[in-house]
């Protein structure tokens, strides 16, 4: 499902649910993120001169798929402490920042994140505006 789709479902449900759609979004994200892990991680070990799935593959893919533009930084080889930067947010920009809170994107990123490094994670998000445009914040702090 192309990025705008999932942008358009995500409103449907604001609509439906109000508030009560941010816990949901955040659980379709995180499922999403778990099925594109194990996408990527299938894949790896049906060709065994492939790598292990990584972060950097998810921002690669994400960004092919248009989520935004994406900068993801942190402890990538431990996985303990991870911050992704995405600019041009389709989740959010030009949305109410404060309510959506870019909930889709963050749950993505947790369930990938889950998968690759087998943790559980505490998360942070802050979407706001910035001189040069939108910008979503996720931290992921390994527990």
């Amino acid at each position: 499902m192309s990025s705008d789709a999932w942008g358009s479902l995500q409103e449907g449900l604001y609509r439906k649910f109000s508030t009560g759609a941010s816990v949901i979004i955040l659980e379709m994200g995180f499922s999403y993120g778990t099925m594109l892990f194990d996408s990527l991680n299938n894949a790896a070990m049906a060709n065994h001169e492939s790598e292990a799935p990584s972060l950097n593959d998810l921002e690669q893919l994400m960004m092919k798929t248009g989520c935004g533009k994406l900068k993801i930084s942190g402890d990538l080889e431990k996985g303990s402490h991870i911050l992704l930067v995405a600019r041009s947010c389709v989740f959010c920009e030009g949305k109410n920042a404060v309510e959506y809170q870019c909930n889709f994107l963050r749950g993505i990123v947790l369930g990938l994140s889950t998968g690759l490094y087998a943790k559980q994670y505490r998360s942070l998000v802050n979407c706001s505006r910035e001189a040069d445009g939108h910008v979503c914040k996720i931290e992921l702090i390994g527990k």
